[in-house]
């Protein structure tokens, strides 16, 4: 895998080469180590500053993720979605919209339209 991430090859490229399936993408000593070992203690680390948890907004947000994602799970914005609800922060002032059948790619077009119409809805 270290490989793939030279520089020389994009995002479509890289992942033709790669499998879906998690048991058989990560190392045996990943699967068990991860949580605690040593030896992954940088990936624990950048995960965590690269994850995002729900905060109590005061600016409307709009969430946006194709049913059919490959890259980034659906479940993430989901997720997202419901841990802001979860704090309180109303439904008008968050708002998810998923694109059902659109991948990552295929989603940037309807996502790309619906955030210039909510901004254009914003407008007083």
């Amino acid at each position: 895998m270290p490989g793939l991430f030279d520089g020389t090859k994009d995002g479509e490229q890289i992942n033709s080469q790669l499998t879906t399936s998690v048991s058989e993408l990560f190392a045996d000593t990943y699967k068990t180590g991860y949580l605690a070992s040593q030896n992954f203690s940088s990936v624990r680390e950048t995960l965590m500053k690269n994850s995002i948890e729900a905060w109590a907004i005061q600016t409307p947000l709009l969430l946006l993720h194709g049913e059919d994602d490959d890259f980034v799970p659906p479940q993430v914005s989901t997720n997202l979605y419901s841990d802001l609800l979860g704090l309180g922060v109303s439904d008008t002032k968050v708002v998810l919209t998923t694109f059902p059948g659109a991948n990552h790619q295929e989603g940037i077009i309807p996502s790309g339209i619906a955030s210039i119409k909510w901004f254009l809805e914003m407008q007083p």
